[in-house]
Formats: C-alpha cells, structure tokens, sequence
C-alpha cells in the first residue's frame, strides 16, 4: 500500500505540472540497440509543449553513441536537431553536439550515484544570427529499486537528481550557472525490452551572475524506452 501511495504521489505531482502557468510536458521515445556488451547506439525522438495559453511546442531528433569503457564508467557522444514552433515571436532552432562521461559510483546499500558530466557545442539559428555557445553540464544524481516482480525482470526504481548548466564562451569573470534543475522520478523496467520513466523536473533560472535564482519551469517528462 506504501508503494502505491507513493506512486499516486508522483502522478499527481505530475498532473499539477500540466496545469500549471510554468508547466511543461516533454515525451520521449528512444530506441536502442546493442550491437555488443560495450556499444550502444540511441534513437531518441520526443516533443516539449508549453501548457500556458499560446504556448510553444518543440521537437528534438537526437543520436547518441556510448561506449562502456570501464563497468561502471561511459563514454558518450551524441547530436540532435532542436526546433521550438513559438505562437508570438520568431521560431527556433538549433543543431547541438555534445560529449560526456557517466558513471555509476558510489553505491551506498540499495542506493547507487551517478554522474553525468557533458561539455555541449550549439550553434542556434534564430532569423540570420547563428551564435555559437558552449556549455557544461554536470548531474549528480542517484537511484535505487523499490519493487520486483516476473521474477525479477520487472524493476521500480525511485531516483534523484540535480543539474547545474553553465555557459563558457562568456568573459571569464561573467562565468555563472545559469540554469539549474532538480530531478526527482520513478522508472520502472518492464521487461527485458521495454522500458517507461516518468520525471518531475524543476527548473531555476537567472539572467546574470548578480542576480538571485527565480523558479522559471515544472516539467513533467515521460520517457518510454525499447530496446531491438
């Protein structure tokens, strides 16, 4: 009863988020193929939508390529094709290319850390500028199972995690993190091939590195994942 309590909880969080004049709704499908224990190669395709009155919607394609170099160490690769359709100023997009590391360390009884460090090269297209921005991000973050069932193949998982995103191509003394984000999620792998997600993401924001963080976004965020 706990477990589905809990559950209900997060579900509802959710549902608050889409009502909200701040919430967003991001979906995601991801296909995802092994061709050995060491690679493995992304597919992801997902929509963000803006819930307010005239809001935006945007569509990302992404590829990303990994590469287990140790057990519980990756090296990761990807680009995507980001486009935000706004109802009341200039659309926007953008091609990224990002590189990064994961890593899974410590494990502290059910509960395993992760990490998440990406270093991000955008080039954003919005009328006839193209500015190119750099930017590193770095999640911290962690998970543990909660439930099993089939014998095991079937895991819920609860997990945590926070973001800071920081620009790099400013002047040296202007370097701040601009955005921050907070994780909080429920994962549950049905099977050997298939996997859902569902996250809470809650966003902060500041213009520049004098000023105060201010809540800007609640993103509901729904990934479900197949493997070939």
């Amino acid at each position: 009863m706990k477990l589905k309590g809990f559950v209900l909880f997060i579900l509802l969080v959710a549902c608050q988020t889409g009502h909200a004049q701040t919430g967003q709704l991001w979906s995601q499908f991801s296909l995802i193929y092994n061709p050995t224990p060491k690679w493995r190669f992304t597919t992801d395709a997902f929509g963000r939508y803006q819930l307010a009155k005239n809001g935006w919607q945007g569509y990302v394609l992404r590829e990303v390529v990994s590469y287990n170099a140790r057990p519980k160490v990756s090296l990761v690769m990807g680009t995507g094709y980001y486009f935000v359709d706004f109802t009341t100023a200039e659309n926007h997009s953008e091609f990224r290319v990002w590189e990064g590391v994961q890593a899974r360390w410590p494990k502290i009884g059910p509960w395993e850390f992760t990490h998440y460090l990406r270093l991000e090269q955008r080039v954003i297209f919005q009328g006839l500028n193209s500015p190119y921005v750099t930017r590193f991000r770095y999640k911290i973050g962690g998970g543990m199972p909660v439930a099993h069932w089939a014998e095991g193949s079937g895991v819920l998982s609860f997990s945590l995690g926070f973001e800071p995103l920081v620009l790099l191509n400013t002047p040296f003394d202007d370097l701040y993190a601009y955005t921050h984000r907070y994780y909080y999620g429920l994962g549950a792998k049905l099977n050997s091939k298939w996997r859902v997600d569902l996250n809470y993401i809650s966003q902060g924001f500041k213009g520049s590195r004098k000023e105060r963080y201010h809540h800007s976004y609640d993103i509901a965020f729904l990934k479900l994942a197949y493997t070939i």
